[in-house]
């Protein structure tokens, strides 16, 4: 070993903070400067109207698919007609993910091609997408009408099914469509709180999500005989988080799975809605919804408090079985709501970020208030970063926000504005509190109408701290595509047991001494003591002695090397 490098790196143990160096399970970290760049920014205009995009990241061939709302085969061009007449369909487009090239045509998902009926209503709405790097496909869920509706009886039917089709990128070839993935059918003399004969067996607003082992899961909000009385005068239909398992095509479940329920099985009182899911380490998922158990027998269906609760699910024996559920945030006593949660997972500290809104609404003549706040939570189900407020909102009116995490780093995206003009902004969440400091980063550059903001996180190149989301949203009547490179404490470095340089070839002791030697020859770094260490799995401060036993393991579990320092 060169005597320079052991000199300058046994000096760097005993007094320097240095901006991130990760081992094992630990990372001293000091404050360092992050950057948003949006890499590119593409249209993907329409002959009608589009809304509500998704988007899916293929690993394997570094490319995307975005998947939409799309109104272009409506007689009136709409979209977002969520219970309510209309002929909205599910397309999509492949992008090459390094410039935002399209490859090849628009791919009609779900359309009323699919139909011989003319002049009739579909309601294709609400597609979510993931993709399968076993499989190397990508699997798409919506919700839509079970049979087209003709004018005159399109009230009687707005019920919806969820429906699944996949995509495999390189023939280019789609799936048979699945069109109930729930296959609930009501008994046929089942008469609902109005009096009526009629399927109140809806499930909306669907997310899919594949899991490192290869196996889809879907999840929906589901209206299934929720027929629940409360007093005298108010007759409501609640409704639960089912999940279904899909396989070769084929629903595993039948009927799918309640996941929304008390530790003995049993239905939660009013609603739970909005879902959206995470998978973590060793295929442990987390469900997440908002909760409206704490109305029951107190409050008017539709003011009642709303809290933010989670379950997490494992697959085992072809089913998804319920584990831990966990309350991860309850209003306080100011007439507020929690609302449209979100979930990511951060893989470097094993934990998952939870995203949602705080709605107010001081009185009926006042505008409502949207506050966005966040929390981490561990696979135990243990809050290990309290509910803290998105620091610089540009508004009180945050909301509707979407989140992703790469392996170590997370970006939560969001709509702030009016109802009639709105703005998109973004934000790097971290579990340390590093960087909360900063602005968030407007996205849009037009002054219209942004909503349905969505991310997805891509490649994560760890020794150059650079992490590449993609993100779209609506913007005025079509949709925005963009990719974004968050760089975090770029005059530092971040390498760990497995990690590979430049070359491509695992690092040993002469790449990491050299390494820290070539950050000491940058000028002006800051010499001091104080080093900030944290286990990450149990978030404690720890001492210097930690750091150096932490530094002295980690070298003796590297092969050694030689010397490459210039």
């Amino acid at each position: 070993m060169n005597r320079k490098c052991l000199d300058v790196f046994l000096f760097l143990i005993f007094g320097l903070t240095f901006s991130l160096i990760v081992f094992g399970n630990y990372q001293v970290r000091a404050a360092g400067d992050s950057a948003i760049k949006i890499d590119w920014s593409v249209n993907n205009p329409g002959p009608g109207r589009q809304t509500h995009p998704a988007i899916a990241y293929d690993v394997n061939n570094d490319q995307i698919l975005l998947v939409w709302e799309d109104g272009r085969n409506d007689p009136q061009n709409r979209v977002d007609s969520y219970g309510s007449q209309a002929n909205s369909d599910i397309y999509g487009r492949l992008y090459q993910a390094k410039d935002g090239s399209t490859i090849g045509t628009e791919i009609a998902i779900a359309n009323q091609a699919e139909y011989d009926s003319s002049n009739k209503y579909n309601n294709e709405q609400w597609p979510s997408v993931s993709f399968n790097p076993i499989g190397r496909r990508y699997n798409i869920v919506w919700m839509q009408i079970p049979r087209p509706a003709a004018l005159g009886d399109f009230k009687r039917t707005t019920c919806y099914d969820v429906a699944y089709r996949n995509f495999k990128p390189t023939k280019k070839e789609l799936g048979p469509v699945l069109r109930n993935i729930s296959a609930y059918q009501a008994p046929a003399d089942l008469i609902d709180p109005w009096g009526y004969s009629y399927d109140w067996g809806c499930q909306q607003e669907p997310k899919i999500i594949d899991t490192q082992n290869g196996i889809t899961l879907a999840f929906w909000q589901d209206h299934r005989q929720r027929f629940d009385t409360y007093d005298s005068t108010a007759k409501w239909v609640s409704k639960d988080i089912y999940g279904q398992i899909i396989q070769n095509n084929t629903p595993i479940i039948s009927s799918g799975q309640l996941i929304s329920s008390d530790d003995i099985g049993r239905r939660l009182p009013m609603h739970q809605e909005k879902v959206d899911v995470a998978v973590g380490a060793n295929n442990l998922a987390l469900v997440v919804w908002q909760d409206e158990r704490a109305s029951q027998q107190k409050y008017p269906q539709t003011n009642g408090p709303r809290a933010i609760y989670g379950r997490f699910v494992l697959l085992e024996n072809d089913l998804i079985q319920p584990k831990i559920e966990v309350a991860i945030a309850s209003p306080v006593k100011d007439g507020s709501r929690l609302i449209h949660p979100s979930v990511a997972y951060l893989n470097q500290g094993a934990a998952y970020l939870i995203t949602w809104s705080k709605e107010i609404q001081k009185s009926t003549s006042e505008k409502k208030e949207y506050y966005l706040y966040y929390s981490f939570i561990n696979s135990l189900g243990q809050i290990i970063k309290p509910a803290g407020l998105v620091n610089s909102t540009p508004s009180q009116i945050a909301h509707l926000a979407r989140s992703a995490c790469t392996s170590s780093n997370c970006l939560v995206v969001y709509r702030s504005g009016s109802k009639v003009k709105n703005d998109i902004y973004i934000k790097q969440l971290t579990l340390h509190d590093q960087g909360l400091d900063q602005p968030p980063v407007k996205i849009n550059t037009t002054s219209f109408y942004h909503s349905y903001p969505t991310i997805v996180s891509g490649k994560d190149d760890r020794l150059n701290q650079q992490s590449v989301f993609y993100l779209a949203y609506v913007d005025g009547q079509g949709l925005k595509l963009a990719r974004l490179s968050l760089t975090t404490n770029k005059d530092g470095f971040n390498f760990s047991k497995g990690d590979v340089n430049q070359n491509g070839t695992a690092h040993d002791r002469g790449d990491v001494i050299c390494f820290i030697t070539k950050y000491l020859r940058q000028p002006n770094q800051p010499l001091n003591h104080n080093f900030l260490l944290y286990d990450l799995n149990n978030d404690l401060r720890l001492s210097q002695v930690d750091v150096i036993l932490s530094i002295t393991n980690y070298l003796k579990q590297m092969k050694p090397g030689p010397s490459r320092c210039l």
